[in-house]
């Protein structure tokens, strides 16, 4: 049986970036926090704190101390505070994101009325909300465009992570109905590479072996990619969820991941399932 790990997987640009910036300052010992997790992935999340990293919602917790902006971003209200607590920030806020922020801080004091398609409690959402005084409206279903004003000039800006079949979607409706409306198309071009990438090589194996965090979007979105080109794909998180008959007759394995999978955790699935099936 041969077992590969796909040659794209790991790291977006972004998280690639927000790690580097949290590995270098633990290690030269600082005192680092940060508000929530910086990326929807437990294990990674588990190993920074191993390093040092203290996690807090509390912005009182940090007073005086540091704090890592996570790659989804903080709201204009979240960095005010922490600006007059003396917080030492250091945004680690994903570039792409960053440009939303300021597309739609713009358009707020210019007068437009923000849709964001994405959801609702989303931390990228919630952020992006916090760029117009949580005045926007956020779409993610056909039945949400009832929430709009179809006579306010109006922009529609996308969630970086949603699926690009939603945006299409909700943007090709509201281009009907609102004539004053200025489209951003806002995706992450990663994310939707990747769905093209991951159809290309869930079709290549017999089963392929998604590893993810359970509780992140973007993976149960590029799973479900994987899902729908190959029916033996499956999700998993830890080695222990491996499955010993989901290798029965097969001759080849591919392991793959999604934006905030880091390669070390694929290659220790890798390392797991070789070790099982020997």
């Amino acid at each position: 049986m041969t077992i590969e790990i796909d040659e794209k997987a790991g790291f977006c640009g972004g998280v690639r970036r927000a790690i580097s910036l949290v590995e270098t300052a633990l290690k030269d010992g600082e005192e680092i926090y940060a508000r929530g997790e910086l990326l929807h992935n437990r294990q990674e999340m588990d190993r920074l704190r191993h390093m040092g990293l203290r996690v807090s919602d509390s912005l009182e917790d940090v007073k005086g101390k540091r704090l890592f902006i996570r790659t989804h971003g903080e709201s204009k209200g979240v960095l005010a505070e922490s600006e007059r607590l003396g917080v030492n920030v250091v945004d680690a806020t994903c570039p792409k994101v960053k440009v939303s922020q300021e597309i739609i801080d713009r358009a707020h004091q210019e007068g437009y009325q923000i849709v964001i398609v994405g959801k609702k409690y989303h931390p990228e959402v919630t952020a992006l909300m916090g760029f117009c005084h949580g005045e926007g409206i956020v779409v993610y279903h056909p039945r949400d465009l009832s929430k709009v004003d179809l006579h306010r000039k109006t922009i529609l800006i996308a969630q970086t992570t949603v699926p690009p079949e939603i945006f299409h979607r909700l943007r090709d409706s509201l281009v009907s109905m609102v004539s004053d409306l200025t489209i951003h198309n806002t995706m992450c071009s990663f994310v939707t590479n990747r769905e093209r990438e991951l159809e290309e090589f869930a079709g290549q194996y017999d089963v392929v072996i998604f590893v993810g965090g359970k509780h992140s979007s973007n993976s149960r979105m590029l799973y479900k990619v994987c899902r729908r080109i190959n029916s033996q794909s499956h999700f998993v998180e830890r080695s222990e969820e491996l499955e010993p008959h989901w290798f029965n007759n097969v001759e080849s394995v591919g392991i793959t991941g999604s934006a905030s999978t880091p390669l070390w955790q694929i290659e220790n699935i890798k390392r797991a399932l070789t070790a099982l099936l020997s």
